[in-house]
């Protein structure tokens, strides 16, 4: 599989838009790596059980976006 480039901002939707597993799937890797190209990306993710709290009709809160991470930090 070719290497998928994703503008941050825009990973940042699809990671609260639907639950990491489903999204990680689309792009043909593990959800942990997904994560991991997140934290990377200062890209803050759903906490475990966000999913749940949605179906249940319960209050969540989404962090807004932090400026990005040094390059090479």
């Amino acid at each position: 599989m070719l290497p998928t480039r994703i503008e941050r901002a825009r990973l940042y939707e699809l990671v609260w838009s639907r639950p990491m597993s489903h999204l990680a799937k689309e792009y043909g890797l593990p959800s942990q790596k997904l994560k991991e190209v997140c934290d990377k990306a200062g890209i803050p993710t759903p906490a475990p059980g966000h999913w749940q709290r949605i179906a249940a009709a319960k209050k969540v809160s989404q962090p807004p976006l932090p400026d990005a991470p040094p390059e090479n930090s």
